[in-house]
């Protein structure tokens, strides 16, 4: 099994170990530059699964209707190098076509879908499902806020004699869906606990 993970850093922790490819991003890093490396990366070996970590884009609107609301949604995209990754770009992914088996986004709230944003750039659901089409991989991804631990600092890890633990996710928060390519509102199920040790399709 073949596996790579693209980690924005302003998640902040340590990228976990264990995967084949590893690439780490930030807000300087081109969109182009990230799914160019993907493609490079799974093009010497297919990869069976690719994890994103990033955070997602939670924004206080009623797209329909035009209004701000008091509470932030997701569904709205994710934070990844310079450009973001949502509706607006999702299609520069088809480079990444019959090159990824599996791609879970360890994001919070990508599948949400806020009170009047159905159908608009707000739509998480949409965008999972676009994001299925361009690539032709399945697309798993959470409703709610996840939480994560990024290992605590100690003496040891302050003075540089030893690392904080990386980045794991743990149990999902809330509905995970599942997108196929064709699916428009992915289909609900409870994915296998996930051992960041030895990341694999889910």
């Amino acid at each position: 099994m073949t596996s790579m993970i693209l980690h924005d850093s302003r998640l902040e922790g340590r990228t976990p170990r264990g995967y084949d490819y590893t690439f780490v991003v930030d807000g300087g890093t081109p969109l182009r530059e990230a799914i160019g490396m993907v493609h490079a990366n799974a093009t010497m070996r297919r990869l069976d699964v690719l994890h994103v970590f990033c955070h997602g884009i939670e924004i206080p609107a009623d797209m329909a209707r035009g209004l701000s609301t008091n509470v932030p949604h997701g569904g709205f995209g994710l934070v990844l190098c310079g450009e973001n990754l949502d509706l607006r770009n999702v299609s520069l992914t088809h480079r990444w076509r019959g090159l990824v088996g599996q791609i879970v986004i360890f994001a919070c709230a990508t599948a949400a879908v806020g009170p009047g944003n159905r159908m608009t750039r707000g739509d998480g659901q949409r965008f999972c499902a676009e994001l299925a089409a361009w690539t032709g991989a399945e697309v798993i991804a959470g409703r709610d806020v996840q939480r994560y631990t990024r290992g605590a600092e100690t003496f040891w890890t302050r003075i540089g004699f030893a690392q904080t633990s990386p980045i794991d996710f743990g149990g999902w928060e809330g509905p995970v869906y599942r997108f196929r390519p064709g699916d428009t509102r992915g289909t609900e199920f409870r994915p296998r606990p996930m051992n960041m040790g030895a990341p694999g399709v889910i």
